[in-house]
C-alpha cells in the first residue's frame, strides 16, 4: 500500500510540475508534423546592426554623390524581391561602402541596374526594374524611373544618385524625394527603422 501511495504521489507531482510549466513541455503535446513557427516572415527577420548598415550606406552614397557616380540601391522591406533578382548577378556579400562604391564604378560590368539589399546583405547587382510610366515634372533619367517603378509595386526603399548632378533622391511608395546630403543620414535611418 505504501509503494502504491508513493507511486501515486510521484505521478501526481510529475503531472503537477508539467502542467505548471506547460510552455516548456508543449512539444510533448504538439503535432510534430506541424511547422514549428507559424509567424509571418516579417517577424522572423534576422537581427543585425542597423546602425552599422546605415553608416556603410551613408559613406557609400555620399561618396557616389560627390564623385557623380550614378547609383541605384534598393533596400528590401516586407515585400521580398527574390523573383526580380533573376535578371541580375547574385552577390550575397555583406553591405560595405567599399563594395557598393566598386559596384557602381563606371568601369565595372555591374554598374548599370540596381543593387538589392536584404537586411545586412547585398543580394544582387545589375538588377533591372520595370520603369515607371508616371508623368513627372522636369528631366528624369532612367535610374529615377526604375526607382519609381519598383516603389509603385513593392514597399522597398530605393536610393538614387544622379550621374549628371550627383543629386540624391529616395523613391518610396510611388514618390520621389530629393534629399540634401546633410539630411541624408536622418532620412535613411527614418526609412530603415520604420515599422512595416
Amino acid at each position: 500500500i505504501l509503494s502504491i501511495f508513493l507511486g501515486l504521489f510521484y505521478f501526481g507531482s510529475v503531472m503537477l510540475f508539467i502542467f505548471g510549466n506547460m510552455s516548456e513541455f508543449r512539444w510533448l503535446f504538439s503535432n510534430n508534423v506541424a511547422p514549428k513557427d507559424r509567424r509571418p516572415r516579417r517577424e522572423q527577420r534576422k537581427i543585425y546592426d542597423q546602425e552599422e548598415i546605415a553608416n556603410q550606406l551613408v559613406s557609400a552614397v555620399l561618396n557616389l554623390s560627390k564623385t557623380k557616380m550614378g547609383a541605384l540601391i534598393t533596400i528590401e522591406r516586407s515585400n521580398e524581391l527574390t523573383d526580380l533578382l533573376k535578371n541580375g548577378t547574385m552577390i550575397n556579400a555583406p553591405v560595405t561602402a567599399a563594395l557598393l562604391t566598386t559596384i557602381f564604378y563606371k568601369g565595372t560590368t555591374l554598374h548599370d541596374g540596381a543593387v538589392v539589399i536584404r537586411e545586412d546583405t547585398i543580394l544582387a547587382a545589375s538588377v533591372y526594374f520595370t520603369p515607371s510610366t508616371k508623368p513627372l515634372a522636369g528631366k528624369v533619367g532612367s535610374r529615377h524611373r526604375a526607382a519609381l517603378g519598383i516603389s509603385e509595386v513593392t514597399d522597398a526603399v530605393t536610393i538614387v544618385v544622379s550621374e549628371e548632378t550627383g543629386r540624391i533622391s529616395f523613391a518610396y511608395k510611388g514618390n520621389l524625394q530629393p534629399v540634401n546630403p546633410d539630411d541624408f543620414r536622418k532620412v535613411l535611418i527614418d526609412y530603415l527603422f520604420a515599422k512595416y
